[in-house]
Parts: structure tokens; C-alpha cells; sequence
């Protein structure tokens, strides 16, 4: 699958015209993975990139599960959880992955809306 990272309107409008898979969109909130990073966009632009990209979006920044069913709310197919990993042997990543993946699902799931598993 290919992705590209989008941090405003304009560029999902370009990436519309784009072949890829689908956008990460974001940050949505500050993130602790970055030291350089875009200002925080929040859950409202992220809904309204959500109704008008064609591609599926994957929110990106500074998201934990906490977040999850925020963001399936605002119609992202996904969300991107890094910050949430970073600082962890490999052995809680996999665990904390297996986590988030599920709480992502699940937020998805529970408002019928198609995920990708």
C-alpha cells in the first residue's frame, strides 16, 4: 500500500489527483515522536478532510487509544499511533500495538464503518 502524509486542506485537494492508498492527515494533536512537526490540526479539520478526500484518511499525531473513537467519529479509516509506542522494549511494543490496533477496530466497528483488518 502507498500513503502520503498530508498536513492541510490544499494538500489533500492534490493528493485527490494522486495514485496512492490512501493519506495520513495530521498532526492532529502535538506529538512526542517529532522534534520538527506541523501545528496540531485537531479533530474538527480532521473530519472535514474525512468528507472531502476521496482516499481514505489515517489520522496521524499524537494519538493513543484514548483517541480511537475520536477519530473514527470524524471518519478516519485509521489512526497512527507511534508516539504511543515510542520509549518501549520491543516485547510492549508488541503488546501495545496489538492494543491500539484493537482499540482502533473497535471505535471503527462500533460506528459501521468498514476497517481494514
Amino acid at each position: 500500500m502507498i500513503g502520503l502524509s498530508t498536513h492541510t486542506r490544499a494538500q489533500v485537494l492534490h493528493a485527490a489527483s494522486l495514485d496512492v492508498d490512501y493519506i495520513g492527515f495530521g498532526p492532529i494533536l502535538r506529538t512526542r515522536s517529532k522534534l520538527a512537526q506541523e501545528p496540531a490540526v485537531g479533530f474538527e479539520e480532521l473530519e472535514q478532510v474525512c468528507a472531502i478526500s476521496p482516499h481514505p484518511v489515517v489520522a496521524i499525531g499524537g494519538l493513543g487509544a484514548e483517541e480511537a473513537l475520536r477519530c473514527a467519529r470524524a471518519g478516519a479509516a485509521g489512526a497512527a499511533m507511534i508516539g504511543a509506542l515510542v520509549g518501549s522494549t520491543q516485547a510492549e511494543v508488541r503488546a501495545r500495538a496489538t492494543e491500539l490496533a484493537a482499540a482502533i477496530r473497535h471505535a471503527i466497528d462500533a460506528l459501521g464503518q468498514p476497517s481494514s483488518r
